[in-house]
């Protein structure tokens, strides 16, 4: 009996740690794609390394059989380098991760010595084929620059989501996504569930972080991931900033 319930004890610590880690991603977003050579064959089990540019942190990855890679990261600028024996060391630059989203860098290695490289730089995409999900994000530089009201002693965040991307109506303390109830959207910062559940979730109101701390978000308004599971209307996602290797403070 007694070793009966310790079972039921580790099994639900691993549940009750695995809903955290799941809770946990809902601000990632990823990078993914294929390498190939120059004849367009896949290239398998290639090491890859993805480093943050402004950090300098590494996620390692390799292809799979097929050639294709997937690696899952906090929102920020990246940099993916790719080496194979008899083939230039392939470097893309400047790989643009906003919260939650998809980001696709295919590489193609061409035939030469490794101490040769070739190095490019990632355009945004336009389109999103990684993904069908609809949704409108609002990049740092972007959230720095467009004004944001002042209300209630504060610059507001919801205020400026629902009052300024499309399929958003309301205000801080309520709003509607896609024409559904109020207070029905979840509220995310950094993958934690911040909404006020008195309220069934909705609203940032006095939960509501100071605006300098917040780095980029994204209203998810359709076709969004099945982790995302406690909300049929949307999601309003929110990213902390990040710390870099450069000194940098607002007052």
């Amino acid at each position: 009996m007694k070793r009966t319930a310790a079972w039921v004890c580790v099994l639900l610590t691993i549940l009750i740690s695995a809903t955290k880690t799941i809770h946990g991603q809902g601000n990632l977003g990823a990078i993914t794609g294929t390498v190939a050579d120059s004849s367009g064959a896949a290239v398998p089990d290639l090491p890859l390394t993805i480093t943050n540019v402004e950090t300098g942190v590494k996620w390692p990855a390799t292809t799979s059989s097929a050639g294709y890679y997937r690696v899952a990261v906090p929102p920020g600028t990246y940099r993916l380098e790719a080496q194979k024996q008899g083939f230039k060391t392939e470097v893309v630059d400047q790989i643009l991760v906003p919260v939650a989203q998809v980001v696709t860098v295919d590489v193609t290695l061409q035939v030469g010595s490794q101490s040769e490289e070739v190095e490019v730089a990632s355009a945004t995409p336009l389109l999103t084929p990684s993904t069908a999900e609809v949704s409108s994000s609002v990049s740092p530089q972007e959230f720095e620059t467009l004004p944001i009201e002042v209300g209630d002693g504060g610059r507001q965040l919801q205020t400026f989501i629902f009052t300024s991307l499309p399929g958003t109506a309301g205000g801080t303390f309520s709003g509607s996504i896609n024409g559904g109830q109020l207070f029905s959207h979840e509220i995310l910062i950094d993958g934690v569930t911040i909404g006020r559940y008195d309220l069934s979730g909705g609203s940032l109101d006095e939960f509501s972080p100071g605006t300098d701390s917040i780095g980029e978000f994204k209203v998810q308004t359709s076709n969004y991931s099945a982790e995302f599971g406690e909300t049929g209307v949307g999601i309003a996602n929110f990213s902390y900033k990040s710390g870099t290797n450069d000194f940098r403070g607002s007052f």
